[in-house]
């Protein structure tokens, strides 16, 4: 358990910079179909494949944790390689999580537990429209917010803030847990996505 947890604090679901995302002074409201069709469906072009930069805000710790690497979405799992500050490769599916420690190990099984696996692969495949027991909210800036209910997913993550830059070539996503720790992840696509 403590390899899954400093593996997904590695995964963690960065950013450089607050956008519109962090704090809206426009109240959320319902999203529309149409608002969750558009931004989930950018959400997920982006997801294909690119360069992540993270920062993991625990309420115990002063400065976030830092992190970079690169993603890549394969038919049925997707590789999340953290380089900075340590080299850590997770390869996701919706059955398992596998780790790779160093870049000459081998992968092992970090975990197979369905649910958690399941979880992991909707957030970073961006595969998020299908995923029952979130009540979708939008913000004027066009960003969701997605609130989980008492799923088998809350006892991961409470809410869910995405946004998307207007060129839709990055996305930056918000994770924050039971446990009032906040994930900032800014993933941006390969040129040619």
């Amino acid at each position: 358990m403590k390899h899954l947890l400093i593996s997904f604090t590695l995964l963690g679901l960065l950013l450089g910079q607050v956008s519109a995302w962090a704090e809206s002074e426009q109240p959320w409201q319902e999203a529309s179909e149409a608002q969750l069709k558009q931004v989930l469906a950018g959400f997920e072009a982006i997801a294909a494949q690119g360069q992540f930069r993270q920062n993991k805000f625990f309420p115990f710790l002063k400065r976030p944790i830092h992190s970079s690497g690169h993603y890549q979405r394969a038919d049925t799992t997707v590789t999340w390689q953290t380089d900075k500050p340590v080299f850590n490769l997770l390869q996701i599916s919706q059955e398992q999580v596998l780790q790779q420690k160093d870049r000459q190990g081998e992968l092992s099984l970090l975990t197979n537990d369905v649910q958690l696996a399941q979880f992991l692969y909707a957030v970073v495949s961006g595969k998020l429209e299908e995923q029952q027991g979130i009540q979708w909210q939008a913000n004027p800036q066009g960003c969701l917010l997605g609130i989980l209910d008492e799923s088998l997913w809350h006892q991961y993550v409470t809410s869910i803030q995405l946004c998307l830059s207007e060129a839709e070539t990055s996305a930056q996503l918000e994770l924050i847990d039971s446990k009032k720790t906040k994930t900032q992840i800014e993933l941006m696509a390969d040129s040619g996505q």
